[in-house]
């Protein structure tokens, strides 16, 4: 499965990556891997549609966190299949509709300049003090 770090995800979503850590330590958002502490998160790329959903919603709308999240996940799971990919909630007569097909192009548009930007992370033991290159 391929997935993307917190890091990468952050710059693409151009998010505050304590916002993004809080949202991933505080809740459970599907397409999102953790395991024991020490070990990074992975991100689906559903899970980057989802996020950028709730992020959209409580930086433009002021919605709670919670609640975004709750949304995002109503809307990305309802089934699609129309020209447009137009999910919506109508909650009394208010109607919330999502593109998904534009977040999607969005979201992959920006990953892409977000994975040529993004540093790649070392692997392996940092250099012993006073160590040179070659010794």
């Amino acid at each position: 499965m391929r997935g993307y770090s917190a890091a990468t995800t952050a710059l693409a979503l151009n998010a505050d990556p304590k916002w993004l850590d809080n949202l991933l330590s505080q809740n459970r958002v599907d397409g999102v891997t953790q395991s024991k502490q020490g070990v990074p998160r992975r991100l689906a790329p559903n899970a980057l549609h989802i996020i950028s959903t709730v992020h959209q919603l409580n930086r433009d709308l002021q919605v709670p966190v919670v609640a975004a999240l709750g949304f995002a996940h109503e809307l990305w799971r309802r089934p699609g299949g129309s020209p447009t990919d137009m999910a919506e909630i109508r909650i009394g007569e208010i109607a919330l509709r999502l593109s998904r097909a534009e977040v999607r192009a969005r979201v992959e548009g920006a990953l892409a300049e977000a994975l040529e930007m993004a540093p790649r992370t070392r692997r392996g033991r940092p250099p012993g003090k006073g160590a040179r290159a070659g010794e």
